[in-house]
């Protein structure tokens, strides 16, 4: 099982590596200042770092005492990260009060509240563009991270 260093280092850099990429791409693609991207990315970072150590060291234990190992099988790890952003959207959207912001909005939104309409109206090009190789980015390390780590013991 993991060391509680190991459990913070590897969220801390991964929630540091998503706001490198994040705040740069969604100012260009929401058409808004950094400094209003960045204000939403770093508080669902935050939220989002937290979530990944409480829910990684729980389900480590879980899994600990249901199977005796912390070693995870592929459908456990397709369940594992599943759950994980099932989780996370759920904790992010009641953070935002999205459906109180949703109906009190005057004539100028809010930004969660221009992104949201932009993705229900249609993204342009260039937006599914860039959501398209982020994926396969994150996918190909992702890939390339699993095929070459030795398994856990």
């Amino acid at each position: 099982m993991r060391t509680v260093s190991d459990r913070i280092r590897h969220a801390l850099s991964f929630e540091i590596i998503g706001l490198i990429l994040v705040v740069p791409i969604g100012a260009l693609a929401f058409d808004h200042p950094m400094q209003d991207i960045g204000v939403i990315t770093i508080v669902s970072s935050i939220v989002a770092t937290v979530w990944n150590y409480l829910y990684n060291w729980g389900f480590d234990h879980a899994l600990q005492r249901l199977t005796g190992s912390v070693v995870k099988s592929w459908p456990v790890r397709i369940g594992h990260a599943v759950l994980f952003e099932a989780g996370l959207v759920a904790l992010l959207m009641s953070f935002e009060n999205f459906n109180t912001t949703l109906m009190l909005v005057g004539s100028d939104a809010p930004l969660p509240i221009t992104m949201y309409g932009q993705m229900r109206e249609g993204a342009t090009p260039a937006i599914n563009a860039v959501s398209l190789l982020v994926m396969l980015a994150v996918g190909g390390i992702a890939s390339l991270f699993a095929l070459t780590s030795k398994p856990e013991s």
